[in-house]
C-alpha cells in the first residue's frame, strides 16, 4: 500500500490507504488504553498519523476535483485545484521515509502473528499479554476480590462501545450545522470501524449515513474553499443552485436514517432500539 502511493497517489489508492490507516488506529487507541500497545506500533505511531494527514490533504483535492468534474465548474477552478493537489503529492514523497514504514509495519506484522500462533498452540494469550490484562482489570476494580480472574473480552469492549453509541446519539440530537454535522460524521466513523474490528459487524445504516453526511461535508468544503479564496463569483448561480439542490437531498435522505441508528448492535443481538419496524 505505501509503496503504491510512494509511486503513484491515484484516487482510489490515497483513499483505500486512509481507510486502511484510519481502521488501523481505531484498534490501536483501543489497544493505548488498555495499556496493551505494540511496542513496534509506537515507533511508527506519529509517522502513521503524519501519513494520514497528507494523505487526506491530498483527498481533499481529489475530491473537490470530482466534484468540478461532476457540476461542470468553471475549468480554471479544476487546474487551480489539481496544482494544490500537486503540491501536497510532492510534500508527502518528500516527508514520507516508505523504506523505514515498510520495515516497522513487516515488524508489528510478526509481532501480531507470533502472538495469535502463541493462542492457537496453548488456547490463550501470552503471559505478557495477560500480565498486561489482569493488571488493567485490577486497576479498573481495584476493590474485586479476585486476583486470578480477567473479564471476559465482550465485557470488556462492551464500555468502549457505548461511549461511542452515546457520543453519536448527542451529536446527532443537535447536528445542522455543517461544523456539527462533520463532528456526526466523525463520531458515526468511529462507531462503525469499532463494530467492524472488534465485533466484526458491518451494518448498512452506518454505512450509508457515513457516505451521506462524508458527501455533505464534500460540498460543505468545497463552498468554503470557494468563499475563502474569493472564488464564489466564478461559480454560475445555476450551478452553485444545483449544489445546493443535491447537498438538500443528502440531507433529506440522511433524515431517514438519523432518528433509526443501530444503538444497542451486538453480535448475536438484533438493535435494542431504534429500529424502524419492517
Amino acid at each position: 500500500m505505501i509503496k503504491k502511493v510512494e509511486e503513484r497517489p491515484t484516487t482510489n489508492r490515497v483513499h483505500t490507504a486512509r481507510v486502511v490507516l484510519l481502521r488501523w488506529q481505531s484498534i490501536g487507541r483501543i489497544l493505548d488504553q488498555d495499556a496493551l500497545t505494540i511496542a513496534s506500533y509506537n515507533l511508527v505511531k506519529n509517522e502513521l498519523n503524519m501519513l494520514r494527514k497528507r494523505l487526506g490533504k491530498i483527498r481533499d483535492w481529489q475530491i473537490l476535483i470530482e466534484l468540478a468534474t461532476n457540476f461542470d465548474l468553471p475549468s480554471s477552478l479544476s487546474r487551480a485545484w489539481g496544482k494544490h493537489c500537486v503540491r501536497e503529492q510532492k510534500k508527502l514523497r518528500a516527508k514520507l521515509d516508505g523504506k523505514f514504514l515498510r520495515k516497522s509495519l513487516k515488524n508489528i506484522e510478526q509481532t501480531i502473528e507470533q502472538e495469535r500462533d502463541h493462542r492457537q498452540l496453548f488456547g490463550m494469550p501470552s503471559a505478557k499479554i495477560r500480565k498486561k490484562a489482569l493488571r488493567r482489570d485490577q486497576n479498573a476494580q481495584p476493590n474485586s476480590e479476585s486476583k486470578a480472574e480477567l473479564t471476559s473480552a465482550y465485557d470488556h469492549l462492551d464500555p468502549h462501545l457505548r461511549y461511542l453509541e452515546e457520543s453519536a446519539r448527542e451529536l446527532e440530537m443537535k447536528a445542522f450545522s455543517a461544523t456539527q454535522l462533520h463532528e456526526l460524521r466523525i463520531a458515526v466513523k468511529s462507531w462503525r470501524y469499532f463494530l467492524t474490528e472488534f465485533y466484526g459487524l458491518t451494518d448498512l445504516q452506518l454505512v450509508k449515513a457515513q457516505q451521506l453526511l462524508g458527501k455533505v461535508h464534500d460540498i460543505d468544503r468545497l463552498i468554503e474553499i470557494l468563499k475563502d479564496n474569493n472564488q464564489l463569483s466564478a461559480v454560475p448561480a445555476e450551478k452553485l443552485k444545483r449544489l445546493n439542490e443535491f447537498r438538500g437531498h443528502l440531507l433529506d435522505e440522511f433524515g431517514k436514517l438519523r432518528k433509526h441508528m443501530p444503538y444497542g448492535l451486538r453480535p448475536g443481538i438484533g438493535a435494542r432500539a431504534g429500529v424502524p419496524d419492517l
